[in-house]
């Protein structure tokens, strides 16, 4: 802590691979909200074909991380871009 009460950062941790924090914890549940509220902003929330396209298009099936999917080892640009090529085009 600096002498002015302001903790300096000294770094970020990610680990997004679960070897110190619990992937399956956080990540799948963020993903879910994060599908969720991208319906919910489209107004078709209650579409659950394309909330499973969507979890497939990342590689979202089950609750179950696909290994080679964008979640597991991709980055959100690679996910956004997956959407994208799901979602409607007359929004």
């Amino acid at each position: 802590m600096k002498g002015n009460g302001i903790l300096e950062i000294k770094g970020i941790l990610f680990d997004k691979d679960g070897t110190l924090l619990q992937f399956r914890e956080i990540w799948i549940q963020i993903s879910y909200e994060i599908i969720d509220e991208l319906l919910n902003r489209i107004e078709d929330k209650g579409n659950t074909t394309l909330k499973e396209k969507l979890c497939h298009a990342i590689g979202l099936r089950n609750g179950i991380v696909d290994e080679k999917g964008y979640l597991a080892c991709g980055t959100s640009l690679d996910m956004a871009d997956a959407f994208n090529k799901i979602l409607p085009k007359d929004m």
